[in-house]
């Protein structure tokens, strides 16, 4: 079995970690790393077992983290994400799959709100206290209590990732072809590689964002466009992705 999306989800989640600690540099070497990993054509494992020096072949892979990619192969599992976990009492996870929280608010609310789980960051919605914090007011709050009850509908309604996969890959590959597109990539517990997925979520750089908003509403096999701006949309796809 590929191993890819797996080493590339765990590699991804310390950077996630990483940056919540305010750790310079390393976060962004570790999503680069896991970058390349997402789009090497041979399993990930095959490279690992001819070395570390053929890893650090890799662009992005240096010596440090080639040396985790070996012992993710070997035995499924890291030590150093374990640790890195212990000193973060936060679920990281969990609460990146919310619609609009990345590290940098995670670490926010944590500090000033002790918000841990999904059921903390539901607790102080409910109970309005984030839309005192600075940037985030009623709107945000509001927003982040519809995308917990959509994570809470959704449940078992979530779509495989292998399923979804090559729908992702269709749609980037459409939005590339838009005038003025320099980069289009699957964010979000895609790019994690988590088992399944509710959500795409896909981030684009352009010159022209309001093309590309226009391209991306009129994608084939889009049921109802739920929000359309120059710089962000967000459709529902007839096999009710969204």
């Amino acid at each position: 079995m590929r191993k890819n999306s797996h080493v590339a989800a765990i590699l991804y989640e310390i950077a996630d970690l990483l940056e919540i600690q305010d750790v310079q540099w390393k976060p962004q070497a570790y999503r680069k790393a896991a970058q390349t990993i997402e789009s090497l054509p041979e399993d990930i494992a095959e490279v690992a077992h001819q070395g570390l020096k053929k890893l650090e072949e890799l662009p992005g892979v240096g010596k440090n983290i080639a040396e985790k990619i070996e012992e993710l192969v070997k035995k499924g599992k890291l030590g150093y994400l374990e640790k890195l976990k212990k000193q973060i009492p936060i679920d990281v996870g969990q609460l990146m799959q919310i619609e609009g929280l990345g590290p940098k608010t995670i670490k926010r609310l944590y500090k000033q709100l002790k918000i841990k789980t999904l059921a903390d960051l539901k607790h102080a919605a409910q109970e309005k206290k984030m839309r005192k914090l600075e940037g985030m007011g009623e709107k945000k709050e509001q927003q982040i209590l519809e995308s917990i009850k959509r994570l809470e509908k959704r449940g078992p309604e979530r779509f495989l990732l292998g399923h979804v996969a090559p729908l992702a890959d269709e749609i980037v590959q459409t939005l590339k072809r838009v005038p003025g597109v320099q980069d289009a990539i699957v964010a979000g517990s895609f790019r994690r590689g988590k088992e399944t997925v509710g959500d795409l979520d896909i981030l684009i750089t352009s010159t022209q964002p309001k093309t590309v908003m226009e391209k991306f509403i009129t994608l084939k096999d889009v049921d109802k466009v739920l929000a359309h701006g120059n710089t962000k949309s967000s459709i529902r796809l007839e096999n009710g992705l969204q």
